[in-house]
């Protein structure tokens, strides 16, 4: 079977091929995995999308009844019902399997959905089709899936149903009509019991273990001390920090004396950015603005926003006490996120402290006082140019970044020899990256140095080059450049990466 208006035969989607194998008789783990019960949403859904949009155009092969005279077919050639039915359907002779069932809840026909939720009752397994059905477009169906769902959660399997059905419920929820279900979920798992709450946090689903954190928060089960460990660590999942330091710093004003300065110590040390962000606002709020001070020259730039924020509340200027502590540009103990910092809050006149910061001994202070300068509009292109071929990577990747502007006033020459092979693979980077940005006779030139490189990322930039350069003709056949150039190539690259250049540069060979 192929997809509708493909011209190649043997074209088989593999949902459309996975819904053929259901619809011939095939169990439903040939149509959702091995085990049905631990599927992904996403797969149930385009499960539903999958027989939705294919029943339109394709008849499936395989048994599809759903009554008597009224037939589940593909979609064709329905005998209209009989007088005096609503819909024509009346109880099959015979009991339907479990893959009829899911088929016919995913049907183009609302009124065989409607009446396929009628069997589902009776497959467990299918239930997260009837959540998708809660959100059908058709009002019939979507009113019997809703009874058929409040069933389930209202008995006495409802609390386990609830938490198998969450990541359906949440994926779904956010389409048209999926207001009912997510507020059906919430009062389904309101005052959950510590196993199911625990069983919450351990979810695979992200979505779910974010709402097992909401609703921890809104039932308030966490102690202050709780709440500030799980803001500390929350790093493999920002917004649930992010809540967890929000309610932190609700509950700070309220806490005992030890108990907050406790959590407050946990929140000013966490790795996460937003959770340190949050100790310093606290401190504020806690009238101590002075524990602030440290964080002025804190690696997060919101967190050098929030003490600066803390302190200004004080009265001081932060601009004066990073002036301070830049003053001495051989002072081996100064923070690598001062210079940076005076650029944040200072004025233009503050350049002058920060160019004697270019030969500081520490590299994350050299590449912060260029980032600096080119933040105060402050750069002038002969100190930076040495700073190209700086041991360290960040700062000669900060100094192409503020050169940019200026390449006209670069040498070309100063820059041809930086790409050279003797030099390391970050520096050739930085020149090359201002050659392209000047363009001219010059690129071609460098782009063919750098075709041997063994750093990737600049052989592959210096291939755009090329290609760039000779586009639309692409490389002639006969230039000799190119052809040394990927002669040089095979002694670095393997066949498959020379061949890789000859297919992008437009060459034979």
């Amino acid at each position: 079977m192929t997809r509708h208006g493909d011209a190649h035969e043997d074209y088989v989607h593999p949902w459309q091929e996975r819904v053929c194998r259901l619809a011939g008789g095939g169990p439903l783990e040939d149509a959702l995995g091995p085990d049905p019960s631990a599927a992904p949403a996403e797969r149930w859904t385009s499960f539903d999308r999958a027989v939705r949009g294919w029943g339109r155009y394709a008849r499936l092969p395989g048994p599809a009844r759903m009554t008597g005279e009224r037939t589940f077919a593909w979609p064709w050639n329905r005998p209209r019902p009989p007088a005096g039915s609503r819909f024509g359907l009346r109880p099959p002779p015979e009991p339907l399997g479990e893959g009829e069932v899911a088929l016919a809840l995913c049907h183009p026909d609302g009124r065989v959905r409607e009446a396929a939720l009628a069997h589902a009752a009776g497959f467990p397994r299918l239930l997260p089709l009837v959540v998708v059905r809660c959100t059908d477009w058709a009002g019939p169906v979507r009113e019997r899936a809703r009874t058929l769902l409040d069933e389930v959660l209202d008995g006495p399997g409802g609390l386990p149903a609830a938490v198998a059905l969450g990541p359906v419920v949440l994926t779904v929820s956010r389409r048209d009509h999926g207001g009912w279900l997510h507020e059906r979920l919430l009062a389904a798992l309101a005052g959950l019991p510590e196993e199911a709450a625990l069983q919450l946090e351990a979810s695979p689903d992200l979505g779910m273990r974010r709402l097992g954190v909401r609703l921890a928060l809104r039932e308030g089960r966490w102690p202050l001390a709780e709440l500030a460990s799980r803001a500390a660590r929350g790093n493999s999942d920002p917004l649930a920090a992010r809540l967890c330091a929000d309610a932190a710093l609700a509950a700070l004003p309220e806490a005992p004396e030890a108990e907050a300065a406790a959590a407050l110590g946990v929140l000013l040390t966490a790795r996460a950015p937003w959770t340190r962000s949050a100790g310093v606002t606290a401190l504020r709020a806690a009238g101590r603005t002075t524990e602030a001070r440290p964080f002025l020259t804190d690696r997060s730039p919101l967190v050098r926003a929030c003490a600066r924020w803390a302190v200004k509340a004080h009265g001081e200027d932060p601009a004066v006490r990073y002036r301070a502590l830049c003053a001495d540009p051989a002072d081996p103990a100064l923070p690598q996120w001062a210079p940076y910092g005076l650029a944040e809050c200072g004025g233009r006149a503050d350049a002058e402290l920060l160019r004697p910061l270019l030969v500081h001994p520490a590299a994350g202070v050299r590449a912060r006082a260029v980032a600096g300068l080119r933040l105060l509009g402050g750069v002038r292109p002969e100190p930076l140019l040495p700073l190209l071929a700086d041991p360290a990577p960040a700062v000669a990747r900060e100094a192409a970044l503020a050169l940019l502007p200026y390449g006209r006033q670069v040498p070309a020459g100063t820059l041809a020899a930086l790409v050279g092979p003797e030099h390391p693979a970050h520096t050739r980077m930085a020149a090359f990256r201002l050659i392209r940005a000047n363009g001219g006779p010059a690129l071609r030139e460098a782009a063919l140095a750098a075709l041997d490189a063994h750093d990737g990322k600049l052989r592959d930039t210096a291939v755009g080059a090329l290609a760039a350069w000779y586009a639309p003709l692409r490389v002639p056949a006969g230039d000799p450049d190119v052809a040394a150039a990927l002669a040089r190539c095979r002694q670095a690259l393997d066949r498959y990466e020379v061949q890789d250049l000859h297919r992008r540069l437009g060459l034979r060979g």
